[in-house]
């Protein structure tokens, strides 16, 4: 090991200054050259850079690099910004060239970023020409490179455009949702982020809520600033309300329909299915479990008198559905009829067709006991 490697290692770096003001040659490269440089920035020997600058050892010429792997560049990225190391970096950073070079499709801001670098860091290098406003070939701006919230207000607060579209056609607030960021969500809605803004495929964050984190109270959060748009139609033709009905029904899915409710949703609104088909989300709700109906009945969400487009009421919808033989779904039915009579709903009303709900039961033995609730009634 050389004279000047063996006082690096040492972390002896006034013997090294003088072995290399005394001509020693710097012999160290590659992944030992990250952690030599970190070492030396965090023991504030800088001389020892001014004198490997000195020597052109070390360039501060970007563009004269192929990556920033190793380089003195990446270290400043990687440890903490203390006063000592911003004062030397603003003395030598108006020596440095071509600073917002992109070896490797990334500039030195980039790096800094993707290594979550200090704020403070960020800031010196968006004040000496490195660009904060840059979009990328993504089409995407700084904010979709951070979760950190003083660096996404810091950019907001820049004027870093907080409803720029990448080529998805989604923002940055789609990936605050994604990861269930509350402050960030927050400090988005506390800037004017467009909620209701659809992406490429049409949908929006509060399809990231229903069907990718199922989480009911980010719905009610973002609904209080800015409810769902229910007119909104994906690329399929579909509503959020009908992708809602049409998914499996678990506690979380329960509540995220009861809070669409509170915020204008109707369940009777005639839309279309995926297939082109004309459908209510009534007729799909229908097939869910009784839980789904108590939940309705408690919000007084359940109108036993209201018809679609073909005369069918809630009633109609229940009865009229195949039990597959599963003895669970006869449970299920007996329940939902059951709720259904109580809450004032008419067994003899009849639809377009000129049938009534029971009409509906009487050929089938697996719906002998809502038959049986329903005479009753009648």
């Amino acid at each position: 090991m050389s004279k000047i490697n063996t006082a690096l290692y040492k972390k002896d770096f006034k013997t090294a200054v003088q072995l290399l003001k005394d001509g020693e040659e710097w012999q160290i490269s590659g992944f030992q050259s990250n952690q030599t440089y970190k070492n030396i920035i965090q023991a504030d020997a800088f001389e020892i850079f001014d004198i490997l600058i000195e020597k052109e050892i070390i360039s501060l010429d970007i563009f004269e690099y192929d990556s920033f792997k190793h380089s003195l560049f990446e270290a400043f990225t990687q440890i903490p910004f203390t006063d000592t190391v911003k004062n030397y970096l603003e003395g030598i950073v108006n020596k440095i060239e071509n600073i917002d070079e992109e070896p490797e499709s990334q500039n030195w801001l980039d790096l800094a970023i993707k290594n979550k670098a200090d704020l403070g860091f960020i800031q010196l290098l968006a004040n000496n020409s490195c660009d904060i406003n840059k979009v990328n070939t993504k089409e995407q701006t700084y904010l979709f490179a951070t979760e950190d919230l003083a660096l996404t207000e810091y950019l907001i607060n820049e004027g870093v455009d907080i409803n720029k579209k990448d080529i998805s056609g989604q923002t940055a607030f789609f990936n605050a949702v994604k990861t269930e960021n509350k402050e960030l969500i927050q400090l988005y809605l506390d800037n004017g982020i467009d909620v209701n803004t659809p992406d490429n495929k049409g949908e929006t964050i509060y399809d990231i809520i229903c069907f990718y984190i199922i989480n009911s109270e980010i719905f009610e959060h973002i609904a209080a600033y800015d409810p769902p748009r229910f007119d909104l139609k994906d690329s399929s033709g579909q509503s959020l309300l009908i992708k809602l009905a049409n998914s499996p029904f678990y506690d979380n899915n329960i509540k995220i329909l009861e809070q669409m409710l509170k915020n204008g949703a109707d369940l009777f609104q005639q839309e279309t299915d995926f297939y082109g088909n004309e459908i209510t989300a009534a007729y799909l709700i229908a097939r869910k479990p009784a839980k789904v109906f108590e939940m309705l009945v408690d919000n007084n969400f359940l109108d036993v008198e209201r018809i679609d487009n073909k005369g069918n009421s809630w009633l109609h919808y229940v009865c009229m559905l195949d039990l597959i033989h599963e003895q669970k779904r006869v449970k299920e039915l007996y329940k939902k009829v059951k709720l259904l009579l109580k809450s004032g709903a008419n067994a003899r009303l009849k639809n377009d067709e000129d049938k009534t709900p029971i009409d509906f039961t009487q050929d089938d033995n697996l719906k002998v006991k809502a038959l049986q609730l329903m005479m009753k009634q009648s």
